[in-house]
This record gives C-alpha cells, sequence and structure tokens, in this order.
C-alpha cells in the first residue's frame, strides 16, 4: 500500500470515529446533568441521596436514614419531580396495568404500565404513585423498567420495616 492510501484510510477512521465520541459524551454528559438534578432535589430539602438509579427518561433516589424516596420523571420535555416520605407510608406495591389484543387465533397480553403505589398509614385508601413506564410516553417495548421496578419495590419496603423497627 502506498502513504496516500494509509493517509486516506487514517483521515477516514478518525472521521467515522470522531462524531462517534461526540455522541457518546453529549449522551454522558446528559444523563449527568439529569442525575444532579436529583442530588439538586435532595440538597435543596437538606436530604442526602444514598442509592440512585438512572433509566431512560427517569431517574429515583432513596435517602434511607431519612426514610425520603426523591423521583424525577421526564415526559414530552418536562420534568415531573416528586417527593415521598417513607415514615408517612406502610407499603410500597408493584402495580401494572396490563392490554390483552386479539391477534389471530391467539391473545397477547402487554404491559401499559408500571407503577409504583405508596399506601399511606393515616388512611388506607389514601396513596401516592410513581410511575416507572407508561406506553403512550415510553418505547412499546420494555427495557428493563420491569426490573427495577422490583427491585425498587423490595429496597422501599426495606427502608419502610426498617423505620418500623
Amino acid at each position: 500500500m502506498s502513504l496516500k492510501t494509509e493517509l486516506i484510510g487514517i483521515i477516514l477512521i478518525i472521521l467515522t470515529i470522531i462524531p462517534i465520541l461526540f455522541i457518546i459524551k453529549s449522551k454522558r454528559k446528559k444523563e449527568k446533568e439529569f442525575l444532579q438534578t436529583l442530588f439538586d432535589l435532595a440538597n435543596l430539602k437538606k436530604f442526602k441521596i444514598e442509592d440512585h438509579e438512572m433509566w431512560k427518561n427517569a431517574v429515583i433516589g432513596i435517602d434511607k436514614m431519612n426514610h425520603q424516596l426523591f423521583f424525577i420523571r421526564t415526559v414530552h420535555g418536562l420534568n415531573i419531580k416528586k417527593i415521598i416520605n417513607l415514615s408517612d407510608t406502610f407499603l410500597c406495591k408493584l402495580v401494572t396495568s396490563n392490554k390483552t389484543q386479539s391477534i389471530v387465533n391467539a391473545y397477547q397480553n402487554s404491559i401499559q404500565k408500571i407503577e409504583l403505589v405508596f399506601m399511606q398509614k393515616k388512611n388506607n385508601e389514601a396513596f401516592d404513585t410513581l410511575e416507572i413506564y407508561n406506553s403512550d410516553f415510553d418505547n412499546l417495548t420494555l427495557s428493563g423498567e420491569l426490573q427495577i421496578a422490583e427491585k425498587w419495590t423490595k429496597i422501599i419496603n426495606s427502608s419502610i420495616q426498617n423505620k418500623i423497627s
């Protein structure tokens, strides 16, 4: 190979890699800013996030010491922020809403919503919800949201039980 061919090859590789690196860097910066929004929300209320998780357009975090749960979800470009006082909660339940469709001699069941529902101590009928997934706003295909909801249900109920004991 000639030097000219090698140079053209190297330039093409560099021109291919630079946009990919730029996209990766931009995505990490957005994730870091979104996560910082969660930490800022906690700091504003004088709490400290001990455990957190981020997925697509949402982030959840908990201050186990003060029994506070923080949640931010972006829907249509707007941040929905919620703080739940786990001291006022006696149970967190994972609730899924399903839709069954008939498709040529078979039925297909699909998840429409995944929510964490918080039952309040003072009134068994009062509750708060955190929407983890909604097929109207998110991709039609789940990408780990159900597993995230199951994991956080356990973390939250563990924190509630620790407060009771």
